[in-house]
């Protein structure tokens, strides 16, 4: 349509809603999701499902509310901040570590913790104010250099 001619859907594709045409309204949702199975695709314990395909970092287990025997493999994280820290435990990918230092500058993980429930469960009517910082998120694993 006129908002989303094909000239530049061809040329930025979604990213041209996000950024170039004011529909962080309608896409923070979508982007949410997306981030959430980015983090588990792209990191080493989850799979795209959510469920750890190797031993829970111990630090992680107590949050998980995994029991002291059990190693967690198998275990499904369905909270964002926590799928967003296990992308990040030993990721020495240069796009992991510089998603470590904006976590520990403006709180990556928190934020997106507190946001995702209740934007997915309906207790937050709009969560808009969000959808160009999840764009620049997501901006980041597509132009990255893996």
């Amino acid at each position: 349509g006129m908002l989303d001619p094909p000239e530049t859907r061809q040329k930025y594709g979604d990213l041209n809603l996000i950024f170039g045409m004011g529909g962080e309204a309608l896409a923070s949702i979508y982007l949410l999701s997306q981030l959430e199975y980015l983090f588990r695709v792209k990191g080493a314990i989850l799979d795209q499902e959510g469920e750890s395909q190797q031993p829970i970092p111990p630090s992680f287990r107590r949050r998980l509310r995994v029991k002291k025997s059990n190693t967690g493999v198998g275990c499904r994280v369905n909270d964002i901040g926590i799928a967003f820290e296990l992308y990040l435990h030993g990721n020495t990918d240069p796009l992991a570590q510089r998603l470590a230092q904006l976590d520990q500058d403006i709180g990556v993980s928190d934020r997106l913790a507190r946001i995702r429930p209740l934007a997915m469960h309906g207790a937050l009517g709009d969560a808009s104010s969000e959808g160009l910082f999840y764009g620049f998120l997501i901006s980041m694993f597509f132009y990255s250099e893996t």
